[in-house]
């Protein structure tokens, strides 16, 4: 039992090339000496998201007084609706600093029949210091707003 345990032992590699060099979004290439980047990622250790360019306002929620992040949507009577946590006080810095307690839930509809939007606040859900909003549907149909926080 003990000489197979050090053959496995010695078959396995535990060196930063299996991933982790890579930040496990890609493989690393030894003979280069350089990552290879899975496609949804890029950088010198593939730790940045590629994503597409995008012109603001084209899709989803755009609001740069009310940053906005998470949420769901739900599609009802010809429009997208969604509902996402957004900063409570508006401000033209998108922060972080006091985020539990300067956030409340807000619902934002579609222009349009398309999931991408753009979208457009609408009102208030729930009020500050409520935060990470989700939608799901009971049963009977009716949707449910899950969150974190206070109503």
């Amino acid at each position: 039992m003990f000489c197979s345990l050090i053959v496995l032992l010695m078959l396995c590699d535990f060196s930063a090339a299996q991933g982790t060099q890579c930040s496990l979004n890609g493989k690393y290439d030894e003979n280069k000496g350089i990552c290879v980047c899975e496609p949804a990622w890029k950088g010198e250790k593939c730790q940045e998201l590629n994503l597409q360019p995008n012109t603001n306002g084209l899709y989803g929620l755009h609001d740069i007084e009310t940053p906005s992040w998470g949420g769901g949507a739900v599609y009802e009577n010809g429009k997208w609706y969604l509902i996402v946590g957004t900063r409570a006080v508006k401000t033209k810095v998108n922060a972080q600093a006091d985020y539990p307690c300067d956030s409340k839930i807000m619902l934002a509809v579609s222009q349009g029949n398309d999931p991408l939007g753009p979208y457009t606040l609408l009102k208030t859900l729930v009020p500050r210091s409520s935060w990470e909003p989700s939608l799901a549907r009971s049963p009977n149909g009716t949707l449910i707003c899950m969150f974190f926080g206070n109503m």
